[in-house]
Order: structure tokens, then sequence, then C-alpha cells
């Protein structure tokens, strides 16, 4: 199990938008452990949620619109069309 300390820091920095690809993931097993420590446990559903729908694969040419819109950190960036 990870240490509630790390969990702690990681989650701080997941909601500032500041954790890597590799981070999330360790966040992404730990809420899958079913080992949760019980001052994170209101967060299980969220990340529940967010392992159920990266389950779903894009279309390679949607795939291939939305790689350029990365910052190179896993966060994606919204485009929004001029009027």
């Amino acid at each position: 199990m990870t240490d509630t300390t790390e969990i702690k820091n990681l989650l701080e920095r997941y909601f500032e938008g500041e954790t890597s690809i590799e981070e999330e993931e360790v966040l992404h097993a730990y809420f899958k452990s079913g080992e949760v420590a019980p001052e994170f446990r209101k967060y299980a559903p969220m990340f529940s949620y967010f392992e159920s729908e990266r389950t779903f694969a894009l279309d390679n040419s949607i795939a291939e619109k939305i790689k350029p819109l990365s910052n190179g950190k896993g966060q994606i960036f919204k485009v929004i069309p001029r009027d």
C-alpha cells in the first residue's frame, strides 16, 4: 500500500493540475487497490468513474487532432473557436 502522506501530496497536486501522467497512474492504482485510507475514501467514486471512462479508446483521427493540444504532461488544452 502507498504511504498516506504520499497520496495526500499527490491529491493536492492533482487538484491543482500539477501531476504527471505517472503520478496520476499512482493515484488510479491506489484507488483501484481497495486499500484506501478512510480519509481518502470520499475520492474513490471519482477515481472509479475516471477509470471506467478511460476504457473508451479514441478514434485515431480524433487522437491525432487532440495530440497537438497536449502540453506534454498529459494535460489537454481546450480550443475555443473565434466568432
